[in-house]
């Protein structure tokens, strides 16, 4: 029974080498993608060579990686659902309210929706990720951007929206550290299962991958800047809503003089 006990302690322990291996290649990879030569990955390659899986897992994490992208909506999507979910906690802590009496307060103050007719559509408003998503308007591979810059706009035309956002800027780089730990973790997690499994190429199938650190670097550039590209994006459409209602005006004032010179001859 003691050998048994040991040869499991054993191979425990050797996944669990394995485990942190994983990790160490997989934060490798996020942490240098687009920033490193093929040579420099190739030393770093040469260090895995005594066990062919891991070097299996590299080249398809790189492979995986060097052909993802994220879009700037994306981006934009991820900040402003954390901003929500920030502003939701915020008001929860501050009124003491629970969840459900949070979500109808952000209906009423940013939306021009209540909590009610969302559940009439068959939205649970529990589930956070469902709340948000009935909400915002962007949606992934949009055509639409002119409603999504129409939304960010209005959004941000409300004093609270951007004292709010503004004080969920300050927690920005927490959330994403945070949030990139955990989909790290699951990733991990699920590469562990599929080599005890010898599957290790089913890798590249996994979708809620963690973020690169270059797309981690420009979500806060964007974000630093959201507010002033969508209030000046709102502030040229109302200069040129304006200035085409002046060219109507013009436009009819001189069919009107046209029309009374040839009445006149």
């Amino acid at each position: 029974m003691s050998n048994t006990n040991t040869f499991q302690q054993n191979l425990s322990q050797l996944f669990k080498d394995k485990k942190s291996q994983i990790h160490d290649i997989l934060v490798y990879v996020l942490d240098n993608t687009g920033k490193i030569s093929e040579s420099e990955l190739e030393n770093y390659k040469s260090l895995l060579q005594n066990d062919s899986e891991l070097c299996q897992i590299l080249d398809l994490l790189v492979n995986k990686y060097s052909s993802s992208i994220k879009t700037k909506e994306e981006m934009v999507k991820y900040i402003i659902r954390r901003a929500f979910k920030f502003i939701k906690n915020k008001i929860k802590k501050e009124k003491n309210l629970d969840s459900k009496t949070a979500c109808k307060e952000i209906c009423d103050l940013y939306f021009n929706v209540n909590r009610e007719d969302l559940e009439k559509q068959g939205v649970n408003c529990d589930d956070e990720d469902e709340f948000f998503n009935a909400l915002l308007p962007f949606r992934k591979n949009s055509k639409n951007r002119t409603m999504n810059n129409d939304f960010l706009a209005d959004l941000f035309s409300s004093e609270a929206f951007r004292n709010d956002y503004d004080a969920f800027l300050n927690h920005l780089d927490e959330t994403l550290v945070q949030d990139n730990k955990r989909k790290i973790e699951k990733y991990v997690e699920y590469i562990e299962k599929l080599t005890k499994k010898n599957r290790t190429k089913d890798l590249e199938q996994y979708k809620r991958i963690p973020w690169l650190k270059s797309w981690n670097d420009k979500t806060r550039i964007i974000a630093a800047d959201l507010v002033k590209n969508s209030l000046d994006k709102k502030s040229f459409a109302k200069k040129n809503k304006k200035l085409c209602k002046e060219e109507a005006i013009g436009s009819a004032d001189r069919d009107d003089k046209s029309l009374s010179t040839a009445g006149s001859e």
